[in-house]
């Protein structure tokens, strides 16, 4: 019995074993499968750190440049303001003397000052920064000029009580920008840009093109035509800002596709998609620039729009602006194409439609 008892106890051993085995390794497929879903969460934890601290490094790159831009432009000497002062007057009288003759005889002194003073300033200075700063003179035109250039005056508008003629409401939509980031999928690199248009503090133009023909404009200033069915954005820039925004558009151009048009409008606080749309560039080396054909009312309208825009002083820019050192920029928008606006609505929730 005790023989029998001894031979059972060697057999079930192995059984035991595997048993204790097999528990074991259940246990440690939990734990790894548990360690696995730990260090996801972790993953996913270091990836939503990583898109946050990007996003405050540009905030503080930005706001570095912008505390550098202004500790230089504190450091301006006040000769040098004078300066610039004293060439934009000069500038003018040019301009007046290009009108009326110089003084009379008896003023020949003055007169020499003038011509002397004239010819430094313009010895010293480019063509393009020593271009006249008055609106120029202008005959009535005996032919229609290209739009947007056929009206004694010009009427500009930002959006904030109505959106541009070329908007109709079955075509457009308001999202705000996370609604925007989510329902097209946007990549980090354009939310970030997105950001950017809103903080960035240079005077220039708040508009960004996708490589997927998105395009996006940040408090447009719109000019239009009702009587003709013409639209337009128009803006001013640095020479290299306009030159990149003319190639992005002459590319997209080429490739015979419209772009999907988003405007931010001053006062809205959403984004409008406003559909798919040609935009071409116009030349706006005309005898008759924009700036210079805008009515007297828009005129500060726009320098104050841009420099609440750009986080800038608006006396600093309607000197820009009078001076002109600053390109200006012209987008026509041509009628919206149909089948390619559905196409993207199709991706937008309906419940935001504008009114």
């Amino acid at each position: 019995m005790v023989r029998d008892n001894h031979h059972q106890s060697i057999q079930s051993a192995p059984t035991v074993l595997l048993d204790q085995l097999q528990d074991r390794v259940e246990e440690m497929a939990r734990a790894y499968k548990n360690h696995t879903a730990a260090l996801q969460v972790r993953i996913e934890n270091l990836e939503e750190e990583k898109r946050r601290l990007v996003k405050e490094v540009q905030t503080t790159q930005q706001l570095n440049d912008e505390f550098r831009r202004r500790l230089e432009s504190a450091q301006d000497s006040s000769t040098g303001v004078a300066k610039k002062n004293y060439d934009h007057a000069l500038r003018l009288i040019r301009d007046l003397i290009k009108d009326r003759p110089l003084a009379a005889e008896g003023d020949g002194e003055l007169n020499q000052a003038v011509v002397n003073d004239l010819t430094a300033l313009e010895d010293s200075d480019t063509e393009e920064s020593a271009s006249t700063v008055r609106p120029p003179r202008t005959s009535p035109p005996t032919q229609a000029l290209n739009p947007p250039y056929d009206m004694e005056l010009l009427q500009a508008h930002f959006g904030a009580d109505r959106l541009p003629g070329f908007v109709t409401e079955t075509h457009c939509r308001s999202l705000k920008r996370t609604r925007l980031v989510k329902f097209l999928d946007l990549d980090v690199d354009t939310e970030n840009a997105l950001e950017s248009l809103v903080l960035a503090n240079d005077l220039n133009p708040r508009i960004h093109g996708t490589e997927e023909g998105l395009l996006f404009v940040y408090y447009p200033i719109f000019l239009e035509f009702p009587s003709e069915g013409g639209s337009y954005f128009i803006d001013w820039s640095s020479k290299e800002v306009n030159q990149r925004i003319q190639e992005y558009l002459i590319k997209k151009e080429s490739d015979k596709k419209p772009l999907h048009v988003f405007v931010f409008p001053q006062s809205k606080k959403k984004w409008y998609y406003v559909g798919a749309h040609r935009i071409c560039v116009l030349d706006t080396r005309d005898p008759c620039p924009i700036w210079a054909r805008l009515s007297n009312s828009n005129r500060p309208r726009i320098a104050h729009h841009i420099a609440e825009r750009c986080h800038y002083d608006e006396n600093q820019v309607s000197q820009s602006l009078d001076a002109d050192e600053l390109e200006e920029v012209c987008l026509a928008v041509y009628p919206v194409e149909e089948e390619e606006t559905n196409d993207l609505l199709s991706r937008l929730p309906e419940k935001n439609k504008a009114k």
